[in-house]
């Protein structure tokens, strides 16, 4: 288990500064190594300065802000698009089935539907960023209520996060669009 949970952490903490430093790196024009490099700085100092609190007040910030943005970029784009009706006259039918025949290549039924639980009760039970907030807690129902607070909020994932995703193919009107990490 502890194994696990080194390996765990370590390739998430890998993962997020590979992503932190493809942004500094878009944005500031510099080479990779040093966007990382510079993102792990500044995550060590204000950890370092503020402890687990600065982190938790950090959290509650971004939170509100992926949120708002989020929701602003969704009402926008439907707009854009022409409202609810022009996005699903659009967007081609199989794109709203989220269950497909289990002959499908891409997204079979039986596994998502036997796997998401596994990998709920993964996130939820074993994941750094869900576990270190719950024992941080003042007291048992503090991290109660927390989990039950980020569970609700889990919700708003399909509205805020993959719709904006849809409205940006239904404005691109370009359905086979490779992915590029350049």
């Amino acid at each position: 288990v502890l194994v696990y949970h080194y390996y765990h952490s370590y390739f998430m903490a890998c993962i997020d500064l590979f992503a932190g430093g493809v942004l500094i790196r878009q944005v500031f024009d510099i080479p990779m190594w040093q966007s990382a490099l510079l993102l792990l700085v500044i995550s060590a100092f204000f950890t370092m300065l503020g402890g687990l609190k600065a982190v938790a007040y950090t959290n509650v910030y971004q939170m509100i802000l992926l949120i708002v943005v989020s929701a602003t970029l969704a009402i926008m784009g439907i707009y854009k698009v022409g409202g609810v009706g022009a996005l699903v006259d659009v967007v081609p039918a199989d794109y709203w089935n989220l269950f497909r025949s289990n002959d499908d290549p891409a997204f079979p039924w039986l596994p998502i539907i036997l796997g998401y639980p596994i990998m709920g009760v993964w996130f939820w039970c074993t994941d750094q960023s869900m576990v270190q907030p719950v024992l941080a807690a003042r007291n048992l129902k503090e991290g109660q209520m927390g989990t039950n607070f980020t569970g609700w909020l889990k919700i708003l994932d399909v509205p805020l996060y993959i719709l904006p995703g849809i409205i940006c193919l239904a404005l691109s009107h370009n359905w086979r669009i490779p992915m590029r990490l350049t």
